[in-house]
């Protein structure tokens, strides 16, 4: 050992049998060839999530094949993947860089596993409809919002919400959709199962976001409808919230985006607008006790406070 280590330490760096052998070993760093064609993409990629970032470096290579791992939620396992919502959000945002002829696979939680499913992109011609689609509705959404002053993670809480009415088939109550907008976990699985729809919602527009920025930086030079429409769509979607105001932990505390009048009726205005009859709460005979059992104790509570003032 004594002896190795002697022959390292007398080991001369600048010979050429040294030189040639750590040529061998030392991989050259390359930049991609995209950033090199595309000098404004060094600076919007920095902020690009991680996933969005690897289906991007593989679209811009033009691979066929490209994966497209799907954040976990805590869900339900007997009710279907909150990862359909929103799917006409995300194959948008994947189109955009993908090729039509490329194969894009999502994997996505099935039941008690994982299973992929394949996505076929638009073709370029068919691209700028949906598109289009996307931004009337959000510019619909923007104008209604400011007519009611509201705060940007109402607002996309609220068109997370549209987008998840338009999937389900039976839509939830009105407390229920309350309390997950609000944050008010109240650890029932129609809660956790509502929320994770409503975070695949936020994180497809999210990927939309990020996606409409990168096309934007490759196409700079050109002037197209569909540019000129995601243009627009880029600026109204401009204060989309951070992931940290998007997803909230269970068991944090609440996040009252509204009070609870406020909200309902805002809920209801989402509902309507989509043709979805408003639901309301089935309340077990149970619940109704625990509930009348609450409110004469908070009566007690106050009667007490008030009889200790005087």
């Amino acid at each position: 050992m004594d002896d190795l280590v002697r022959d390292a330490r007398d080991l001369d760096t600048d010979s050429s049998a040294y030189l040639d052998f750590h040529r061998r070993y030392t991989a050259a760093i390359v930049a991609p060839i995209y950033l090199q064609q595309y000098v404004s993409l060094n600076s919007t990629s920095q902020s690009l999530d991680v996933r969005i970032f690897e289906f991007v470096h593989e679209a811009l290579n033009r691979s066929q094949n490209l994966p497209v791992y799907l954040p976990l939620l805590a869900e339900d396992p007997n009710q279907a993947s909150a990862w359909n919502i929103a799917q006409d959000i995300r194959t948008l945002a994947y189109s955009l860089l993908a090729s039509s002829t490329s194969t894009i696979r999502e994997y996505k939680r099935k039941a008690q596993g994982i299973s992929p499913q394949d996505i076929r992109p638009y073709s370029d011609t068919d691209l700028h409809a949906p598109a289009k689609e996307i931004d009337g509705r959000v510019g619909g959404l923007l104008k209604w919002a400011k007519s009611k002053d509201l705060n940007p993670s109402l607002l996309w809480s609220l068109f997370a919400l549209s987008l998840v009415l338009g999937e389900l088939n039976t839509a939830p109550s009105l407390p229920l959709v309350s309390r997950v907008i609000n944050a008010d976990f109240d650890y029932t699985w129609p809660f956790v199962q509502l929320t994770a729809r409503f975070q695949a919602a936020m994180y497809s527009l999210r990927m939309l976001k990020q996606m409409t920025e990168i096309w934007l930086a490759v196409n700079q030079h050109i002037q197209s409808k569909l540019r000129g429409t995601l243009s627009s769509l880029q600026s109204q979607m401009a204060n989309l919230p951070a992931i940290a105001d998007m997803f909230f932990v269970p068991g944090q505390s609440k996040r009252l985006l509204a009070d609870h009048e406020q909200l309902k009726a805002l809920i209801e205005e989402i509902y309507v607008s989509i043709g979805v009859e408003v639901a309301t709460e089935q309340v077990s005979n149970k619940k109704k006790k625990r509930q009348a059992r609450e409110a004469e104790r908070k009566k007690r509570k106050t009667e007490q406070r008030q009889q200790s003032s005087r």
